[in-house]
């Protein structure tokens, strides 16, 4: 007999399941009564033997020679193998059913992610407010500037924010007012002459 110097079970480390026996000094054959699919390994009293081979149509391990009278044998091999699906028309007739609701998830997730791409798009403009009256007044709380936007939203639940770029005078708070499909209106209700602002429209598309 072939001997290996490495075994399947000792470099995966894999826990087997074992069948016991009991040598006669005669008997050859055993039958593996859990019909296992192959036999990783056969120790006769704690020592690995490699003289043996594995009949599977008969589940036999078969020695080249008898185990001695009163020899501790165990069998060492894989649970067997549990079974699964049977392929059948019982079974597959809805596959049909499984590959719709399947291509559907897919078209409904298709759909979400475009709907959060247009929700998060953005559209950046400049912008300087003059305040042409003296302190305390503020001619932009009466008369907001309007700012068009370049793509039309489908709704008016957009977001706008804005930065302050540069400024001269108090800015105080930046109103956003008059929320529209095409654009709103913004002012400053500071004392300052002027201020410039970085403003960046999100969402509104989906």
């Amino acid at each position: 007999m072939y001997n290996v110097k490495l075994w399947q079970d000792e470099i995966l480390d894999i826990v087997l399941t074992t069948a016991s026996a009991t040598g006669n000094g005669s008997q050859t054959g055993f039958v593996i009564s859990a019909a296992p699919l192959f036999i990783v390994k056969v120790t006769v009293n704690g020592a690995r033997v490699s003289d043996w081979y594995y009949n599977r149509a008969t589940h036999t391990v078969v020695f080249d020679s008898a185990p001695a009278n009163g020899a501790a044998i165990l069998f060492h091999y894989l649970p067997e193998i549990q079974k699964g699906t049977d392929i059948n028309a019982a079974n597959l007739n809805d596959i049909d059913f499984g590959i719709l609701d399947n291509q559907t998830a897919i078209e409904l997730l298709t759909s979400r992610l475009g709907q959060i791409s247009r929700d998060t798009e953005v559209e950046e403009k400049t912008l300087t407010l003059t305040n042409n009256q003296v302190f305390p007044f503020n001619s932009t709380v009466d008369s907001p500037v309007s700012v068009s936007l370049t793509k039309r939203r489908n709704h008016t639940d957009y977001q706008v924010d804005c930065e302050v770029t540069s400024h001269t005078g108090e800015v105080g708070e930046i109103i956003v007012s008059d929320k529209a499909l095409n654009g709103f209106k913004i002012s400053f209700d500071g004392s300052g002459t002027s201020v410039s602002l970085r403003i960046r429209v999100i969402g509104g598309l989906a």
